[in-house]
Parts: structure tokens; C-alpha cells; sequence
């Protein structure tokens, strides 16, 4: 009777994946482009969207550096997208007002 070798041994298990966490920025940035769009025409809300845009952009350059630890990118593309929105909006909105009011 022959002998067997030993069946080769399982490989080791993968290495535990760490929690991605979203970027501070990125949220930031969505909590000001809604709040941009929701307050209606302000110089303020004006501002907010810009503080948001610049927010955003800070956050997607942090998501792309951290090589996958850090979420968020979609977060920080719809705080653009609220920015923008609420700057073109609002911004029509003042134009309209003070070309008639003139």
C-alpha cells in the first residue's frame, strides 16, 4: 500500500477590511448646498453654497489621496451639485428682482 502525502495547507484567511469612514468635508459640503437651496435668496444663502463648493472640493482631493480609506465621494459631488444649483437659482432670482425693482 502506498503512502499519501498530506493535503497542502489552506492559505491563510484575508486580512480584515477596515470600516470606510465618509470625509467630515464631504458631509459639510451636502449639509451647505441643501441648506443653500432650502433658504431661499440671501446673501448668506449665497456664501453657504460657495463655503459648500469649496468644501467639496477639498473633500474629493482628500477621498482621492487617502488611496480607498475614505468615502464620500458622492457626497461631496451632490454638495457641488446643490452649490452650483443654488448659486444659479438664487442668483437668477436677485437679478430678476433688482432689474425690475430699477
Amino acid at each position: 500500500m502506498g503512502t499519501t502525502a498530506p493535503p497542502p495547507p489552506l492559505p491563510p484567511p484575508p486580512a480584515p477590511i477596515a470600516a470606510r469612514g465618509s470625509s467630515g468635508r464631504a458631509v459639510a459640503a451636502l449639509v451647505c448646498g441643501i441648506s443653500a437651496l432650502a433658504t431661499g435668496f440671501l446673501f448668506l444663502t449665497l456664501l453657504v453654497a460657495v463655503v459648500g463648493n469649496v468644501l467639496a472640493s477639498f473633500a474629493l482631493q482628500d477621498i482621492g489621496a487617502s488611496g480607498g480609506r475614505l468615502g464620500g465621494r458622492s457626497l461631496a459631488l451632490w454638495g457641488i451639485a446643490c452649490g452650483v444649483a443654488a448659486i444659479v437659482i438664487w442668483g437668477t432670482v436677485g437679478i430678476v428682482v433688482a432689474v425690475r425693482e430699477a
